[in-house]
C-alpha cells in the first residue's frame, strides 16, 4: 500500500474491565493485538474490521486513534512498517465470557489483564510499552524488536 519496502498495518485496541483483547501471531507464537496488513486498494477501517473478525470472531466499531508506531529493521523484503492502532469496542467485549472466541481457535484470542501484559511475550515490544505506560491521548513509538 505504501510502495516497495514499506507496509501498512492496523491493530485494535479492544477494552473491557481492566482487560485488554489479544490474539496469539501463528508465526511467533507471540501476543499481540488483532489486526494486520491494510492491503492494496484496501481502507485501513474496513481492513481492520475483517482482520478481528476472522481473528477473534468479534465484530468492532472503530472509536478513536489511539497511536502508532514505526519500525525500520523489519527482516525480508519490506524494511519500514507503520501500524496503526485504533480503539475499537467489540460486539461481545465480556472478558468473563467462555463463548465469546468459538469462531476463532486459530489465533486462540483472549482477554489479558493490562497491568499483566508485562509479563507475556508480546509483539511488538514497543506496543505492550506504550500500552503499559500510556498516557492520557495517542502514542507513538519506534521499535528495533
Amino acid at each position: 500500500m505504501l510502495g516497495a519496502g514499506r507496509e501498512l498495518t492496523v491493530r485494535a485496541l479492544v477494552r473491557s474491565q481492566g482487560f485488554v483483547l489479544v490474539v496469539r501471531e501463528t508465526a511467533t507464537g507471540r501476543m499481540t493485538l488483532p489486526g494486520g496488513r491494510v492491503g492494496e486498494g484496501r481502507s485501513v477501517q474496513g481492513s481492520l474490521q475483517e482482520h478481528v473478525a476472522h481473528q477473534t470472531g468479534l465484530q468492532v466499531t472503530v472509536t478513536g486513534f489511539a497511536g502508532a508506531l514505526h519500525h525500520t529493521a523489519h527482516p525480508g523484503p519490506v524494511g519500514n512498517v507503520i501500524t496503526l492502532v485504533f480503539e475499537a469496542e467489540g460486539s461481545d467485549p465480556d472478558p468473563t465470557s467462555t463463548e465469546t472466541f468459538d469462531r476463532a481457535e486459530i489465533h486462540h484470542p483472549q482477554w489479558l489483564a493490562l497491568e499483566d501484559l508485562a509479563e507475556y511475550d508480546m509483539a511488538p515490544v514497543a506496543l505492550r510499552d506504550a500500552l503499559l505506560e500510556r498516557a492520557d491521548g495517542p502514542f507513538w513509538r519506534a521499535w528495533t524488536r
